[in-house]
């Protein structure tokens, strides 16, 4: 098993924008049935900023955050079985995901 690292945006506090911060972290293989992804684009929704700005409720054992439920990108690794409504999936194939966790 190997992993790496991708930049990711966490929410590290309750409050506005300026609790979004970029951080790295690592990035194990996918297990099976699931897929890494190069995220291209998210999706930015009301619930992200509810969930964030403390709307939700602010238990700091949440934080960080993470956040984004919709990303579209690039297929970087593949887990045994992964596929998707088309069949199965390969390195290179552009997807869109949603219901995720942690898109941004």
């Amino acid at each position: 098993m190997s992993s790496h690292s991708a930049t990711i945006v966490q929410a590290t506090a309750f409050g506005g924008p300026e609790v979004l911060k970029l951080t790295e972290q690592a990035v194990a293989d996918p297990g099976p049935g699931q897929v890494t992804i190069a995220v291209r684009a998210a999706g930015l929704n009301p619930i992200d900023y509810k969930q964030y700005s403390g709307s939700y409720g602010a238990d700091a054992t949440l934080l960080p955050l993470r956040l984004g439920m919709e990303a579209a990108g690039v297929v970087t690794a593949v887990g045994s079985g992964a596929r998707s409504a088309a069949g199965p999936l390969a390195v290179g194939d552009e997807v869109i995901g949603f219901r995720v966790t942690g898109a941004y």
